[in-house]
């Protein structure tokens, strides 16, 4: 006789299948013989496990195929997979005692030397009102080449000094001084990666401290532009007018990082080219 479950020939008068353990007792087995070898399911491929038992599941999740239903029940859909539970991010804890997140350890460069930032400031100057010495050395030679020749009286002075093609390109001049003055004033630490040229002779440069690279025009323009507004406006104020252009060096003397009010504002700060880790 053969199992109904496995197909597989069972000894005469067993009560279970030595394969895989049916109850032989209750089956029909159509007088005795069982089914015909022929009728015997087949297995799954590269299974060598009758389908429907443990065995030939493994052995078809394994190759990818799904199991063969076992003889006499039905196939059913597999059990839908439980949904995904979203659990609450936990805030990130504060910092420690002393320390800001406002800026990454990698980024936290020391303070530049104060006696460098005042050279190059100085130099900075200079190399802003350069056009206007320049005009001013060609008026005074002018005015010394009108009183040698003998010139008396203002208008006979002015008149042989500055005649009207040279008026014309002075007073030209005066413009593009004046524009050359606003242009690197406002913009210099934006240009030659970061570096004005009074910083560059000082070894000095101007990074942004929110991605580590140089001071772009823009954050130039609001980190130099904040110091003329402050000393503008605390000019026009009784005894505090006197110190309006100390202000923001002020600041930056005594801050910890160096920082003046438009660094604060432009997030940059001023350090020494040598440290700069691009």
């Amino acid at each position: 006789m053969f199992c109904p479950q496995c197909g597989k020939e069972a000894p005469p008068g067993a009560r279970f299948c030595p394969q895989c353990g049916t109850d032989l007792s209750v089956a029909d087995f159509a007088g005795g013989t069982g089914p015909a070898p022929a009728e015997v399911p087949a297995y799954a491929p590269g299974s060598t496990s009758p389908p429907g038992s443990v065995q030939a599941a493994g052995a078809a999740q394994i190759a990818g195929t799904p199991p063969a239903p076992a003889a006499g029940y039905v196939a059913t859909a597999a059990p839908a997979a439980a949904p995904t539970v979203a659990y609450p991010v936990p805030p990130a804890p504060p910092p420690p005692q002393g320390v800001s997140w406002a800026v990454p350890a990698a980024f936290d460069y020391p303070k530049a030397g104060l006696g460098r930032r005042i050279l190059a400031y100085l130099l900075d100057g200079f190399f802003a009102a350069f056009p206007f010495l320049i005009l001013l050395f060609f008026g005074l030679a002018g005015f010394l080449a009108a009183l040698k020749a003998g010139s008396t009286g203002y208008r006979d002075l002015s008149s042989s000094a500055f005649g009207s093609a040279t008026a014309v390109l002075l007073l030209l001049g005066t413009v593009v001084s004046l524009l050359w003055a606003l242009l690197y004033t406002f913009f210099r630490d934006g240009f030659g990666g970061g570096r004005s040229w009074g910083k560059r002779i000082c070894g000095l440069m101007v990074v942004r401290l929110a991605d580590n690279r140089p001071c772009t025009p823009g954050l130039s323009f609001v980190r130099n532009v904040v110091g003329l507004i402050l000393a503008f406006v605390l000019s026009w104020i009784p005894i505090a007018g006197w110190f309006a252009g100390f202000v923001d060096p002020v600041v930056a003397a005594v801050h910890g990082k160096g920082w003046r009010i438009g660094d604060m504002l432009a997030k940059t700060q001023v350090i020494d080219a040598g440290k700069y880790r691009a």
